[in-house]
């Protein structure tokens, strides 16, 4: 890879709705990814989904610098052949409660709205952030993508993350449950609702966690029906394995656990209610399994 002296990310935010959020994925971002770093056009990329604004989905690419106003404009023309060929008629959405600023108008393609996250204390390889966008782009390819499949994609990703680190050290539970326990405790108003919710999923933490370790024990063998799964729980252990973990730095683990638990739920654009509820099924996983 080119050093980042000689690079440029590009950050841009493709509007579209929800709904059609799949469709634009196979149609679109993942063609024009895949062949642009197949090309050289681009050396690393990372999806996310975003509400922000308006429901988008966001493409940032690393490519050279003297090359980034060319792969810009190859990227905005690509989203404007996309637009026309699959566009729907735009529904109007009022302002949110208090809001002030209008959304973006659907099926458009904005440039820098939003500051790249970049850990440099991550090594590009392991990186969260990249990793997430791959799984993005091989889920959501066929997986149509609503409210209900992203928050199931993130219970998956955040069960199997939390489940590696704690076949490495099983004192840190209490250190992971204090993170679920501190986010539910700031909306504690919400704590009645969030129950009733819990209700309608409560069943399918164990058979996540089954099919969570049934894949971690054929870490050996690709397994096709699971392959995103088997991919992100190689990930992690190894991106743990990297790690250096001091059991006597409690505030430290304590920390990087939750600044990667935030993370992925913001790369996902969860909303404060789905992470409440994620946080309330994740604490419930611990208490019944750890």
């Amino acid at each position: 890879m080119q050093s980042e002296e000689q690079n440029n990310w590009l950050t841009a935010s493709v509007f579209m709705s929800m709904e059609d959020w799949t469709l634009m994925l196979s149609q679109f971002i993942s063609p024009w990814v895949g062949k642009n770093v197949d090309d050289g056009n681009i050396f690393s990329f990372q999806i996310e989904f975003n509400h922000n604004g308006g429901d988008n989905i966001r493409v940032c690419v690393l490519t050279k610098k003297e090359r980034a106003f060319e792969v810009s404009q190859n990227l905005a023309q690509n989203a404007h052949n996309f637009f026309e060929k699959f566009k729907k008629k735009e529904i109007f959405k009022p302002l949110p409660p208090n809001g002030i600023f209008m959304p973006f108008p659907q099926n458009c393609i904005k440039y820098g709205l939003f500051q790249l996250y970049l850990n440099t204390d991550e090594s590009h390889e392991y990186s969260i952030t990249k990793k997430v966008g791959e799984l993005i782009l091989q889920v959501f390819n066929e997986e149509q993508a609503d409210a209900g499949s992203i928050f199931l994609f993130a219970l998956f990703l955040q069960m199997a993350f939390a489940n590696e680190l704690i076949n490495i050290d099983t004192s840190q539970a209490g250190f992971i449950t204090s993170v679920f326990d501190n986010e539910i405790n700031m909306y504690s108003e919400n704590l009645n609702d969030l129950k009733e919710k819990f209700e309608n999923i409560q069943d399918s933490i164990p058979e996540i966690f089954e099919e969570i370790k049934i894949v971690k024990k054929q870490l050996n063998i690709a397994n096709e029906d699971h392959y995103w799964l088997y991919e992100w729980i190689l990930f992690c252990s190894l991106k743990l394995a990297t790690e250096s973990i001091d059991v006597d730095m409690r505030a430290q683990i304590y920390q990087n656990y939750r600044n990667q638990f935030m993370l992925i739920n913001s790369l996902l654009g969860l909303d404060i209610k789905d992470r409440l509820l994620l946080s309330y099924s994740l604490r419930h996983f611990f208490h019944q399994f750890f």
